[in-house]
């Protein structure tokens, strides 16, 4: 073993300090911890429930299937195989602290884990994702929604839109510009090419804290915030400290891997700070829109960052709270099951739960608008920060994490409208008659 610490070593020591390698690991452990079966195997009970919900199901399978050679065979043969290995792996990673914490045992976890995969086709992920071993959210099974089929859907109701705007930091950039939506400026882009764009008046950076981030990325991956150091005019972040040549070598460096922007930081609201650990805050709001229709609310969640994180995102160790459609926030929690949940913020001991979200009506309205002008997707998930100049527009998503809005409400998606919805967004498409009689 010893023999192999120094090889362990240069691998770990790879994976962090090269960016795209870490990327490519995120991606993939995030597509293996939500495997399912892509075809509705015999013994599936959605196969024989009419309901909404579990039509949404079918529909996500069906469009899977008809992309697939051997589908159902396949299925039949390797799913039951690889739930139980990866009922393992998730119980290997989360299972002693349920535990001992919700004195579950670790067998009755992996049983209860093996049975959602074969009977609801559930990632052995969403056990520990929708604490599925409490009994009132077990018998619910069958109303989560979960990311692969949700992906898929989204994937084929915008398969004749053009979503580069909202795909693309700059072109989302872009389009706020043109329609008057308030959103964070552009400094300075760095594209792969070696090419750099500079929206200052000058090619160099002001003196204010920055943050750099890639243009195409998502769940905070890539973020950094440099802080600018007034006495020696340099830009801090960790143990590095860099002067102006420095930083710009820095980014051009960075560019390489992923196109980059850089942003100026912004800041909290005054009447938001107590739930931030000084990172920017989010509100996440879910919008839909339906053909003759103006967009309206689906659902609100507030994001918050914690200890060291430079990004409030909830892949990124942030913490979430489900907002009322009054504007009450609700317990927070982590996407991580080990983090538990929080009444207080874990860092300021500020109260969350009960608490009435300042600017709530005005960050949605700023949503819809942002969503009424963009027009396409029938759902779209923005990031609204509150700053001290008020609510801006930071992103949109037009396939929101269906983590991050059943999680912090903890209310499957299938008690919702979202089924609904669907429905009517995918009829609205005229879609081929084998997809339109799943729904009928």
């Amino acid at each position: 073993m010893k023999i192999l610490q120094p090889l362990l070593f240069a691998i770990r020591k790879r994976i962090f300090t090269n960016f795209d390698l870490r990327h490519r690991l995120f991606y993939l452990q995030h597509r293996i911890i939500h495997l399912r079966s892509p075809v509705c195997l015999p013994w599936f009970k959605m196969r024989g429930k009419q309901d909404t919900v579990n039509r949404i199901h079918r529909l996500a399978l069906e469009i899977t299937r008809s992309r697939m050679r051997g589908g159902m065979v396949k299925g039949v043969l390797v799913w039951p195989i690889v739930s139980l290995l990866l009922a393992l792996y998730a119980v290997y990673r989360y299972g002693i602290h349920v535990e001992k914490r919700y004195r579950i045992s670790l067998w009755l976890q992996w049983k209860q884990i093996v049975y959602l995969a074969n009977v609801y086709n559930l990632p052995p992920q969403s056990y520990y994702d929708f604490r599925l071993w409490n009994d009132s959210n077990l018998i619910k099974a069958d109303q989560y929604i979960v990311w692969p089929e949700h992906a898929v859907i989204f994937d084929w109701l915008n398969r004749n839109l053009d979503t580069k705007t909202l795909d693309n930091k700059i072109s989302f950039f872009e389009f706020c510009h043109s329609t008057d939506i308030p959103t964070p400026p552009i400094i300075a882009r760095f594209d792969r090419s070696g090419m750099e764009q500079w929206y200052c008046d000058s090619s160099s950076f002001p003196k204010v804290d920055l943050v750099v981030k890639p243009s195409t990325l998502s769940c905070g991956e890539g973020v950094e915030r440099w802080e600018h150091v007034e006495v020696c005019q340099k830009w801090k972040r960790g143990d590095s400290l860099l002067n102006h040549s420095e930083l710009l070598s820095y980014c051009r460096h960075l560019a390489a891997k992923h196109q980059l922007i850089v942003q100026p930081r912004l800041r909290n609201h005054p009447s938001i700070e107590q739930f931030s650990n000084s990172a920017l805050g989010t509100l996440r709001v879910v919008s839909y829109h339906l053909p003759n229709t103006k967009p309206a609310l689906f659902q609100s969640c507030f994001r918050m960052p914690v200890g060291r994180g430079e990004a409030d995102n909830f892949n990124a160790g942030g913490i979430a709270a489900g907002v009322s459609e009054r504007g009450k926030l609700g317990v927070a929690v982590g996407k991580d099951v080990r983090a538990g949940l929080f009444s207080h913020h874990p860092d300021t001991q500020a109260r969350i739960e009960g608490v009435d979200l300042p600017y709530w009506q005005q960050m949605v309205d700023l949503a819809l608008l942002a969503h009424e002008r963009l027009g396409g997707p029938c759902f779209v998930g923005w990031d609204i920060a509150l700053t001290i100049n008020g609510p801006i527009v930071l992103e949109g998503n037009d396939k929101f994490g269906v983590d991050l809005a059943q999680m912090p409400q903890g209310q499957p998606l299938g008690e919702t409208k979202y089924a609904e919805i669907v429905t009517a967004a995918v009829n609205a498409t005229n879609p081929e008659p084998l997809l339109k009689n799943i729904l009928v």
